[in-house]
């Protein structure tokens, strides 16, 4: 769990909880990762999104292989669901080794 946003420092310092960084926004990092592991060989190589709306993960889903052409996208889902159930079995169809999610707050 990363500290995005400001909800999570302010309940840091309510806690007295002492954060090992910074705000760590994914836009940020999540590009940095995914390219770490499109430029070396072994696990990790299979990626599910899941967040965001319906139109930004097919988006995202379709511009994938051309920024990542040695990931696999195992798979993808938007952020809003009704049944967990759907979104547990895609997940487990998927057989990804890294799951990014993305559904902000209060999610």
């Amino acid at each position: 769990v990363m500290n995005d946003g400001a909800g999570i420092e302010i309940a840091a310092r309510v806690l007295d909880y002492a954060l090992s960084a910074g705000n760590l926004n994914g836009t940020d990092w999540i590009p940095d990762l995914l390219n770490k592991l499109n430029h070396r060989k072994g696990p990790y190589q299979r990626v599910f999104l899941f967040g965001s709306t319906a139109k930004s993960s097919q988006a995202a889903a379709k511009r994938f292989p051309d920024q990542w052409p040695n990931l696999v996208l195992a798979g993808h889902h938007c952020g809003f669901y009704v049944h967990a159930a759907q979104i547990i079995r895609a997940l487990k169809q998927a057989q990804a080794e890294v799951l990014i999610v993305g559904t902000g707050v209060p999610r």
